[in-house]
């Protein structure tokens, strides 16, 4: 997308806000699926004066409800198939109505193109939640100061011109979604905006990044790990989120530029930045800091140490957040004043141990306290062990990260049972729904493992050390192979879950599975079997087990792809009301209510007329997701998209505009 061609769409969604009373300092809500929609957005939310605060639509309703809450939102950007679920979210929150603002209604259009004046630069920009420490999110009040800052050094070392195309690889909620939107826009690069299934490491992602002609991308090593050199051609590389280890640099970077960056939400997307690595380098340093960012590596008396030494990151300058937002007892323990600088100056401190290298860069260690990252995402146990804790007959938790296989680190959780429970009354599985249905997807444990008494230390502490070893087992009793097909499936589900034995109707997550192995699960799928299974097969309603993938096949007629087969984005305990039939069929039937969190983008009246064109030029494969008297919403899938999110829109909008439906499945 290019952001001259769409201010058209900021400006007058910017006044359409402002005529539903957001003011300058409010915060609006962006509940919006992967797509341009969301840019365009957050754009207009900036431009009213307000701070955006991203809601991802895969969140579960109770996240959804306290984010809302917490912030108090003026208003919620959002699509017309997650109005309904919003309105009863809002409802509860008891501010009274909360305009919610349908990014499609055709009343935006009508709304003056108006400039309207920048905002300081000391004003909020974003609120971005990450995981709490108390078992709460908390959110990250971002001003827009520190992200010009970083952008304006980001783009400027890694040379991203208006020739350029960057990945748009993150969620909106994550920060790295901050600087892959902004080093597009503001060098007038293009964003290059994924689907739901293009988002995940795979040969999706990589005929993309291909087709696209990306040349930046923002990723973490556990992205990276599951991707192959080729797969990323002529891409600069940046990596951050999570420590790098010196196989990745060997594998990728003898023929690109790759850094390595770090940085926490709290000091504005990352603070430092690596030199570029090279082929044999070993382990990457985390770098030295950008451009007005000031780092201090201080012992427990707040005292500088010298080089070598171990110590705990503090960081200063433009980018250090406002604080947490409502939080002035978390704020005042987290940025604190500064003891070796100006007075008056403010230091965020990490948490993280680091010390500095004679080259000059900083060097990872570790933690000072319990807070874990799996695979690129930050979690707070705490948080889990709340939820575990809310199950019926828990009466103690501890989650930690396991690294049992090297390389392969895994969210574990252990609960203790009451002494007055009957045997078997904290069932596993049924634990495992209880945390999903709360907890964010990379929150779920891989592992939970249940015991009648937690091991203590002498002094009556958990003993760590001495917590069992998980056993990864399928809910279910072992059934064979019946075919050569379901063998040849259950021996790439046991290789890459590394177990001995997996019967037909073992499911893949109670067997320690995670989303970085249902990527290489697909791809081992691909090269043996010669099958195309899209990632979010492995993760729909059925497609955790062998047999009910070994039909599965996305390349269209004649591959034999099952009537009722998903192909929704990622998600977790999420169903979608049921797909047409194979082959040709009429349907005009509506389903009673909106699923919730339908990731699908929405009928945008504005694309009607070039739309048309382009349906007559290609075959449009569909499927219903959802629909009303009203509106109807359907998927596209295999068309050669230039620009997905927007051959989506049109899709969606012709077939909208007919009478009946002819629904063809590949």
């Amino acid at each position: 997308m290019e952001l001259s061609r769409d201010r058209r769409n900021v400006l007058p969604l910017s006044a359409f806000l402002i005529a539903r009373r957001v003011r300058p300092g409010d915060l609006v809500g962006v509940l919006l699926p992967r797509s341009w929609h969301w840019i365009v957005a957050v754009l207009g939310v900036l431009k009213s004066g307000a701070a955006y605060v991203p809601v991802d639509p895969d969140y579960p309703d109770h996240r959804i409800a306290f984010v809302l809450h917490d912030t108090a939102v003026a208003a919620v950007v959002t699509t017309t198939a997650l109005v309904r679920r919003i309105e009863s979210l809002v409802r509860p929150v008891g501010r009274g109505s909360v305009p919610l603002v349908n990014v499609s209604d055709p009343a935006i259009d009508r709304q003056p193109s108006t400039a309207l004046p920048f905002p300081a630069p000391r004003q909020l920009a974003y609120l971005i939640y990450t995981s709490g420490t108390t078992g709460q999110p908390k959110g990250v009040a971002v001003p827009h100061v520190g992200v010009c800052a970083v952008i304006t050094a980001h783009a400027r070392r890694l040379h991203i011109d208006e020739d350029s195309r960057v990945l748009q690889f993150s969620r909106s909620v994550f920060d790295a979604s901050v600087l892959d939107m902004w080093s597009a826009l503001l060098t007038g690069a293009g964003a290059v905006v994924p689907t739901e299934e293009q988002a995940h490491p795979g040969p999706e992602l990589a005929r993309l990044i291909a087709r696209q002609h990306v040349t930046h991308a923002h990723l973490t090593p556990s992205t990276i790990a599951v991707l192959s050199a080729p797969q990323l051609p002529n891409v600069t590389l940046v990596v951050g989120g999570e420590p790098c280890n010196a196989g990745l640099v060997d594998r990728f970077a003898s023929d690109r530029v790759m850094v390595n960056v770090y940085g926490p939400t709290e000091a504005t997307v990352y603070v430092s930045i690596s030199k570029p690595l090279t082929v044999g380098s070993g382990t990457p340093s985390i770098g030295s800091p950008v451009p007005g960012v000031t780092l201090a590596v201080l012992d427990a008396t707040l005292r500088r140490v010298p080089v070598g030494a171990v110590g705990e990151l503090y960081v200063g300058g433009h980018g250090v957040a406002q604080g947490y937002w409502k939080r002035p007892d978390l704020t005042a323990a987290r940025f604190v004043a500064n003891p070796i600088g100006d007075p008056g100056n403010r230091l965020y401190r990490t948490g993280d141990s680091v010390r500095w290298n004679r080259s000059g860069e900083l060097e990872y260690v570790g933690r000072v306290d319990d807070q874990l990252k799996i695979r690129g995402f930050r979690i707070e146990p705490g948080e889990v062990e709340k939820e575990l804790l809310g199950y019926p007959g828990v009466v103690r938790a501890v989650v930690l990260a396991r690294e049992d296989h090297p390389g392969d680190r895994r969210l574990t959780g252990y609960v203790e049972t009451a002494a007055n429970a009957a045997a078997g009354a904290v069932d596993p599985a049924a634990l495992r729904r209880h945390v999903a249905e709360r907890l964010l997807e990379f929150m779920v444990p891989s592992a939970l493992i249940v015991v009648d008494h937690l091991p203590v230390t002498v002094n009556g502490k958990i003993d760590r050390q001495a917590l069992p070893v998980p056993k990864y087992q399928g809910g279910t009793r072992y059934r064979a192979p019946a075919t050569a097909e379901e063998a040849a499936l259950v021996q790439l589900f046991a290789e890459v879950l590394d177990h001995e034995q997996v019967g037909v109707d073992d499911d893949f997550f109670e067997l320690g599975g995670h989303s970085l192995m249902a990527t290489r699960l697909a791809n081992r799928i691909r090269a043996v079997l010669d099958r195309e299974v899209p990632i979010s097969a492995i993760f729909g309603d059925r497609g955790h087990q062998p047999t009910h993938l070994q039909n599965h096949d996305s390349r269209g007629p004649g591959r034999g792809v099952p009537a009722g087969s998903h192909r929704s984005p990622l998600r977790r305990s999420r169903r979608l009301p049921g797909s047409a039939s194979a082959g040709t069929s009429d349907t005009t039937q509506p389903w009673s209510r909106t699923p919730p969190g339908v990731l699908v983008a929405d009928v945008v009246r504005r694309c009607w007329f070039q739309g048309q064109p382009w349906l007559r030029a290609h075959a449009v494969t569909v499927r219903i997701l959802w629909t009303d008297v009203t509106t109807l919403v359907i998927e596209a899938w295999d068309v050669p998209a230039t620009e997905p999110g927007q051959v989506a829109i049109r899709v969606r909008y012709r077939l909208y505009r007919m009478t009946r439906l002819r629904l063809r499945h590949g």
